[in-house]
């Protein structure tokens, strides 16, 4: 398989990246488990999940199905959808983000994310707290790359990427490319390169 380098990253990936929705959903553990491990086979190492994808449980058997080969992997996770009652248990607050990524974490079963995603735009939440407590996420070692999944409509992309508070990085929104688990279909946009390509 040629891999591509993801994004302005040095880290190459598969030019599928397997989305994990069905896992504990359509596709139950062991359905779930021969998915993952034909991709394998076939030299993915791109997988991509979500805290509120099956309220945790595709969290908890992809967590289960890395061990023993997590390095070899790219892992994404996501933030933002509620994950319970509680009126703060959503949105991109810097508290849903530190609580969410703690859990994700451990349902995982790894101590830290490749990137981490915010799912959509929380339009209540100042952007620089955000960036701010994912910044604190990058520096603790918990993620390696923050990203957006989506691009607020309306909103300047020079806004969304500057590193405003940060003094660091802005937040690039991307589109994932992925397959999903029933094979039917990919996203949109790839924040692929190749490596002769410019940054």
């Amino acid at each position: 398989m040629e891999y591509k380098l993801l994004g302005n990253t040095g880290v190459k990936v598969s030019p599928l990246c397997f989305g994990t929705m069905s896992f504990g959903g359509d596709a139950d553990e062991e359905t779930s488990a021969a998915m993952f491990h034909r991709c394998r086979d076939v030299g993915i190492n791109f997988f991509d999940c979500a805290n509120v994808y099956q309220h945790g449980r595709a969290e908890e058997i992809l967590g289960k199905l890395i061990q023993g080969q997590r390095a070899e992997l790219v892992i994404t996770t996501k933030v933002h959808f509620p994950m319970g009652d509680d009126v703060n248990a959503r949105g991109s607050s810097r508290k849903h983000i530190m609580h969410s990524i703690a859990q994700s974490l451990k349902r995982l079963n790894t101590d830290y994310v490749d990137l981490y995603f915010l799912h959509r735009f929380d339009e209540v939440t100042p952007l620089e707290e955000t960036l701010w407590a994912l910044d604190d996420l990058v520096r603790q070692g918990k993620v390696l790359y923050r990203r957006s999944a989506t691009l607020p409509r309306g909103r300047s992309p020079r806004r969304w990427v500057s590193p405003r508070c940060t003094g660091g990085p802005g937040l690039p929104a991307c589109n994932r490319c992925t397959i999903s688990s029933s094979g039917r279909r990919r996203w949109k946009s790839c924040p692929w390169r190749s490596p002769k390509a410019s940054v």
